[in-house]
């Protein structure tokens, strides 16, 4: 939908709500615990060998695929790190970076 309304030259703003040092929240894997740098919780909900316990193509983005990100199929449900490159792509391609996150 953010696509389509900047393609048809509509304005769109877009604010990022994110508490981890790098956008992606749940996605993000880290070997950390206990407290962050500004005394927030660590929250690694993830763990670096997960794989999505969903199928790809429930959580696909219609005007960003995944074929069109990796240039070719990929299995059905992909580990976290790859999960994590597709919407990191998929941000790029809405033009959306760390400039337009808020920390919390």
């Amino acid at each position: 939908m953010l696509k389509k309304y900047q393609d048809q030259g509509r304005p769109v703003s877009i604010t990022c709500y994110e508490k981890q040092d790098v956008i992606l929240g749940l996605w993000n894997f880290t070997w950390r615990t206990g407290m962050d740098k500004t005394g927030e919780p660590v929250h690694a909900s993830q763990y670096r060998d997960l794989f999505s316990n969903g199928p790809k193509e429930a959580i696909e983005f219609p005007d960003y695929t995944y074929e069109q990100h990796f240039g070719k199929a990929i299995p059905s449900f992909p580990p976290r790190s790859v999960l994590q490159d597709y919407l990191r792509g998929y941000f790029n391609h809405l033009g959306v970076g760390e400039k337009d996150v808020v920390r919390m």
